[in-house]
């Protein structure tokens, strides 16, 4: 930011910050709201490794679910789309770029040391992100991947931004249930709204 102010309005930016947030403010909260983890543990305590594994599938939905909810506006913003599948998607993706990103970090002190064990943890990253790559093109591909919505105006995302914040917050679960319907509906709307325009917009 410093040397490059612009990159505040670069769309990378925007999703990779709004999406961290999101998991380190919204992760806890949305545990908590859904205690299903709790749930785990009572009911298989006597099975640890089955525990651990379920535990670990949660955990990963959660810090999905709260990645997702957080970058939703800006989703529909740049791109007119819902993700559908992106919630499942991530449980795999995120744990993956994960390890992606660890490996880059050996791969780089490696260098320092042999360039043979490097070019061998290359080889392997390389791998994983070609796996990566397929699981993202698998999951755009199905059917229904996505809902394709008209784009909103910057208050609109303003707005929506503050309803996630509300869901991240409200505890009364009427209350909570009722912003999740608003929501719903006024994607069905935007939905509906963009399945009849005959405006399209091209950038090069």
């Amino acid at each position: 930011m410093l040397f490059e102010p612009r990159e505040l309005f670069n769309a990378g930016f925007q999703f990779s910050f709004c999406a961290v947030l999101s998991i380190i403010y919204g992760y806890k909260k949305l545990d908590k709201m859904i205690p299903l983890n709790q749930q785990i543990k009572d009911r298989f305590g006597d099975k640890p490794f089955l525990r651990k594994c379920l535990i670990y599938i949660w955990g990963s939905f959660i810090v999905s679910l709260a990645a997702v909810l957080g970058t939703m506006p800006l989703t529909i913003y740049y791109y007119g789309i819902i993700p559908v599948f992106a919630l499942f998607a991530n449980v795999i993706v995120i744990p993956l770029i994960g390890i992606i990103v660890l490996l880059g970090l050996f791969f780089i002190i490696l260098t320092v040391f042999s360039s043979f064990l490097a070019g061998g943890l290359g080889n392997i990253i390389n791998l994983l992100f070609v796996a990566l790559n397929r699981i993202v093109s698998y999951f755009n591909d199905l059917s229904y991947s996505h809902i394709d919505v008209s784009i909103p105006p910057v208050w609109f995302v303003l707005i929506m931004l503050g309803v996630v914040f509300l869901i991240f917050n409200i505890s009364i679960r009427q209350v909570r249930i009722l912003l999740v319907g608003i929501v719903i509906s006024v994607f069905l709307i935007l939905g509906l709204k963009n399945s009849n325009s005959e405006n399209i917009e091209i950038t090069f």
